[in-house]
């Protein structure tokens, strides 16, 4: 028996040493950082496969998405009276991470007020070179968009929770003030979540992409939690930087 089990765990290393199987790299008992650098270098394996979709098709999708988003949040009533704004800022933020390159990332917070300077533009591109390993070229599933409301509490990773979910991450709070955002244990969190489908010449596995938006007071929609979801035993959460 023990034989069998060192044979068994000898196979299994030299599977992941290929990267022939993703899941071999989910772990219950792995720790967050654990997980999220296991994420990322597997993407940065996968980003090197031909791109299933074009730059131009990226772009063609982005009023189907809009769309998709807008109806998902009537139907919902999570932002009442608020859903193009929002169905808005999730289409251009998820067109941006499909790009190769950070200029529609940049774009979607100049447009939206965000002060940018140097040392602003540097930190958007550090979150983008992060989450667009994971998007860059990656088909989608428009029909698949749907919208929910959570917070702080409802993770738990509020008061109270024991830091069972501390693993769940935030925009920071200096991040957060610069953008006029105010991000409480209690504050209504709009999530819009997509799936992003298998890799077509790839080995990239299908998972489900979530961006939580928080409203401005100025009517802008500002992303203040990524989720990935499928791609790891536990879900991995990303900071808009």
């Amino acid at each position: 028996m023990r034989a069998s089990r060192s044979a068994v765990v000898t196979v299994a290393g030299v599977v992941i040493l290929l990267g022939t199987g993703y899941f071999l790299l989910r772990s219950t008992s792995k720790p967050a950082g654990g997980s999220e650098a296991a994420l990322l270098e597997d993407f940065r394996k996968r980003n090197d496969a031909p791109k299933d979709a074009s730059d131009e098709s990226i772009m063609g999708e982005r009023e189907g998405i809009a769309n998709a988003a807008r109806l998902v949040l009537v139907k919902s009533g999570t932002a009442r009276g608020r859903e193009a704004g929002l169905a808005d800022a999730f289409a251009d933020l998820l067109t941006a991470y499909r790009q190769p390159t950070p200029e529609h990332f940049i774009r979607f917070y100049e447009s939206r007020g965000v002060r940018m300077d140097d040392q602003r533009i540097a930190r958007l591109q550090q979150g983008w070179d992060k989450v667009s390993l994971m998007t860059e070229g990656r088909r989608v599933a428009i029909d698949s968009v749907a919208a929910s409301a959570i917070s702080k509490a409802s993770l738990g990773s509020g008061p109270g929770s024991g830091g069972s979910n501390m693993f769940v991450k935030w925009v920071r709070d200096d991040v957060a003030g610069e953008r006029g955002l105010a991000v409480g244990w209690t504050t209504p969190v709009i999530a819009l979540s997509i799936n992003v489908e298998a890799q077509r010449q790839g080995p990239g596995s299908a998972y489900t992409l979530t961006i939580g938006f928080v409203q401005t007071g100025t009517g802008n929609w500002l992303p203040v939690m990524i989720r990935i979801e499928g791609a790891t035993e536990r879900p991995v959460y990303f900071p808009p930087l």
